[in-house]
């Protein structure tokens, strides 16, 4: 597993909003939204690189505004060649460039 976690300036509820563009941004499928928690599970579907991953994103409040940690699993496998860890960083671009609209 791999956990990917990054501050935002913003308050968690305009994160929260920006969630479903990030998923889309990395090609999520089959979102699965517990608003009241804060957290959203996903999957990502097979590459070249991996049979695919799952995906659990959780939206908390933190100093100065909202904090997104992922935490990333592979469905099968141990070795992803850092796919787990640009998925990460894709999606948090996705979801600053969403806060900012």
């Amino acid at each position: 597993m791999t956990t990917v976690q990054q501050d935002f300036p913003v308050p968690p509820a305009q994160l929260w909003k920006a969630i479903p563009a990030a998923i889309e941004a990395v090609k999520g499928k089959n979102p699965l939204y517990q608003q009241k928690n804060g957290v959203v599970t996903f999957t990502i579907g097979t590459s070249v690189l991996t049979w695919g991953m799952v995906v659990e994103a959780t939206v908390q409040p933190a100093a100065g505004g909202a904090r997104l940690t992922m935490e990333i699993d592979l469905r099968v496998g141990l070795i992803d060649y850092g796919a787990r860890k640009r998925l990460g960083r894709r999606f948090i671009t996705a979801a600053r460039d969403a806060t900012q609209r």
